[in-house]
């Protein structure tokens, strides 16, 4: 296919799914939901995709629809084992579908993030920015890819994404650190695809959808949560049992679909830098007998050794330190560095990016060496005076 149809045809695929994904639910039990938008997903496809497309994917028509189908079928059976009390037999079925998923490494220069939503003007420390301590469990509550009392890490590839993941709180307020893995690691790739490649993209897309479907805050119970969860569940389970090198999992924040809500909207030149800003991932702790005990908190010794972590920052206490110099900001920006790249969130992230960082209980350094003259902004502590401290949590 000529590069512009691609295109044109992937935009189209992705418009239809954000559709779906945020469409009435008519008061359909989720089975019947999920039965009814895959229905929806699959009648679209086999509408849009002629066979030289699909010929192209190295696939047809046929199995196109055959697979998604079966897919469709393995999660409704899943969740309604679940709903009937058989848990086992769900988390066990589940594990069919994992077939349409790749992996994906995250590399030592990758820098991921992490945010928290404080109410007032002083920084969370490190500790507190890391997972749920093992020794705090009734702390850990019910969410799309969480369990009740199991932690997990949750990170973001932006602090758009982790911003999105907690529901847009105050950003000014909020905190975030940088974290750098010590080695190169794998996650499960749930995220939406950039390009559709192969069948396996087109099918992990239906999943994406019976994934990403919005529940109702006021909902002790959501039924929309029962597939991510079963999903995790699952893959926790083949990592204990050395079924899988994974240590984590990787998916799209449900904002990426709400077009209308979206701050900075896509442009046509950077499908998959636009997409990637909103990818989360969710990191579960593991052998939690062999612990780190840091302070009165136990946290995994996996994740403490897989990670680097930077002291925290918030928007506003980066604007305090910024107002200590005279930054200038490059007026000769072009319409793509107007948008996300000359936005708080971008500052945020590059100020992090070039953080200090070491294992969680060392020391750490809290300067950043990001410029604003060469593309970002760099404090002089002597210059301004600044003493480099800031100010941590109040200790009780």
């Amino acid at each position: 296919m000529e590069s512009q149809l691609i295109t044109e045809l992937n935009k189209k695929v992705f418009d239809k799914v954000s559709e779906i994904i945020l469409g009435p639910r008519d008061n359909k039990d989720i089975a019947k939901l999920i039965d009814s938008l895959i229905g929806n997903y699959s009648d679209f496809i086999l509408q849009e995709f002629d066979d030289s497309i699909f010929k192209d994917l190295k696939t047809s028509k046929a199995k196109v629809k055959r697979n998604i189908e079966y897919s469709k079928c393995v999660i409704i059976k899943s969740i309604r084992s679940f709903l009937k009390g058989n848990v086992f037999d769900a988390v066990n079925e589940i594990e069919r579908i994992f077939k349409f998923f790749d992996e994906k490494t995250i590399t030592t220069d990758y820098t991921l993030y992490r945010g928290r939503v404080s109410n007032n003007n002083y920084l969370f420390n490190r500790e507190e920015m890391f997972h749920i301590p093992l020794n705090k469990r009734n702390l850990v509550k019910n969410q799309r890819f969480s369990l009740s009392g199991f932690p997990c890490l949750y990170l973001g590839a932006t602090t758009l994404s982790c911003w999105e993941e907690l529901e847009r709180p105050d950003y000014g307020l909020t905190n975030f650190v940088s974290l750098k893995s010590t080695r190169e690691f794998n996650v499960l790739d749930l995220s939406y695809p950039d390009t559709i490649k192969s069948l396996k993209d087109i099918v992990k897309i239906s999943i994406i959808i019976a994934c990403s479907l919005k529940a109702k805050k006021e909902d002790e119970f959501k039924s929309e949560y029962i597939l991510p969860q079963l999903i995790l569940h699952r893959f926790i389970k083949q990592r204990n049992c050395n079924k899988s090198n994974c240590d984590g999992i990787a998916y799209h924040s449900i904002s990426l679909y709400n077009v209308k809500e979206r701050i900075f909207q896509f442009q046509e030149n950077g499908p998959s830098l636009e997409l990637n800003r909103y990818i989360s991932y969710v990191m579960p702790v593991s052998d939690v007998e062999n612990f780190v005990t840091i302070g009165k908190n136990q946290y995994c010794t996996q994740l403490v050794n897989l990670f680097n972590i930077s002291e925290s920052i918030s928007s506003n206490i980066r604007g305090f330190k910024k107002s200590l110099t005279n930054n200038i900001i490059p007026s000769s920006l072009d319409k793509y560095q107007s948008l996300y790249q000359n936005s708080c969130f971008a500052d945020i992230d590059c100020y992090l990016e070039k953080a200090s960082m070491s294992k969680l209980g060392e020391d750490c350094f809290s300067e950043s060496s990001y410029d604003s003259i060469i593309g970002g902004w760099y404090i002089s502590m002597q210059e301004s005076g600044f003493s480099g401290e800031l100010p941590i949590t109040p200790k009780s």
